[in-house]
């Protein structure tokens, strides 16, 4: 819903969206994809030794 008022004030750059918000997109993703390959680790970790690993 955000995204699509920002394509709203946006309009005159032919459709595209600012290099910033698309930044800012990309960093969530890669954080995403890093929480989720520790929760992967952490599962692999706990399953092979019966506890998670300490940090």
């Amino acid at each position: 819903m955000e995204l699509r008022h920002l394509q709203s004030e946006t309009a005159g750059t032919s459709g595209k969206l600012p290099n910033i918000i698309i930044d800012e997109f990309q960093i969530k993703k890669n954080k995403a994809r890093e929480i989720k390959q520790d929760m992967k680790l952490r599962h692999q970790s706990e399953t092979t030794t019966g506890k998670l690993p300490n940090n």
